[in-house]
């Protein structure tokens, strides 16, 4: 069974939130990348990478998250980050809360 996810985008007058709900692994990291290329393009003040529906991460959700905040800083956008408590175990598992703008 090929896992899912519901990603929607919703976009307010200075920031977009991307909201991401089921698991978010191999199958369905591209969705997450996709809507958040889709927000970032229009250049809002803020990004809101809201995870708190996730119910499930694997390594390349992780990646995902990661490249996110990466890409966050080099074009001077201010993504947040909002977790679950599946993201923060894997976050902390890989000690690596401290590198991403969560909140």
């Amino acid at each position: 069974m090929i896992p899912s996810i519901n990603v929607v985008t919703e976009p307010a007058p200075d920031s977009v939130r991307v909201l991401a709900r089921g698991e978010l692994d191999m199958h369905t990291a591209g969705d997450v990348t996709d809507a958040l290329a889709t927000a970032e393009a229009g250049a809002p003040d803020a990004v809101v990478l809201d995870l708190s529906g996730i119910t499930f991460i694997d390594s390349t959700g992780l990646r995902m998250i990661v490249a996110a905040s990466v890409r966050s800083r080099q074009n001077g956008n201010h993504l947040s980050i909002v977790s679950s408590p599946a993201v923060d175990r894997v976050i902390d598992l890989c000690d690596i809360r401290a590198q991403l703008p969560l909140r």
